[in-house]
């Protein structure tokens, strides 16, 4: 669920935390404003944070030829998140199962709230520019077959 991933956004309030700007994002700047009731709104606020954690910013949706990524057509766009670059989702449901994001310029480490995609079947975030440590979250992924850093 959406409040399980948020855990302790709120304190203390940092308002330039990658969960702060990926919930803003979510409640009031994402165009397809989903219900709170949406099955897919807490793998859609991941998705966002992945964005805002790892180089990304609302800057970059504008023009897609100067964004911090040198991929991600449709990220945090009205489009589903099941159409953004480099997301693959199982059908019917609409589960995110694959992200492919080699080479997309990733930049920092990835969130621990990576684990909130939990039918993500492959992880693909070689040949970018990744620091820190794997979360340990990732061992959540019970589902994970295909890691590709």
């Amino acid at each position: 669920t959406l409040t399980g991933l948020l855990g302790d956004i709120f304190t203390p309030v940092d308002l330039s935390r990658p969960q702060y700007l990926a919930l803003y994002w979510l409640v009031y700047t994402d165009p397809a404003q989903l219900s709170p009731l949406d099955v897919n709104l807490a793998q859609r606020f991941v998705c966002a944070l992945i964005w805002f954690a790892m180089g990304g910013n609302e800057d970059d949706m504008i023009d897609v030829d100067d964004v911090g990524w040198t991929k991600g057509l449709l990220w945090l766009t009205g489009a589903s998140e099941c159409n953004w670059e480099g997301v693959k989702c199982n059908s019917p449901e609409g589960q995110v199962i694959e992200l492919d994001m080699n080479n997309f310029s990733l930049k920092k480490s990835i969130p621990r709230e990576i684990a909130g995609l939990s039918q993500l079947v492959v992880l693909k975030m070689a040949d970018n520019d990744i620091v820190g440590t794997i979360p340990d979250s990732i061992g959540n992924l019970i589902n994970l077959r295909e890691l590709h850093l």
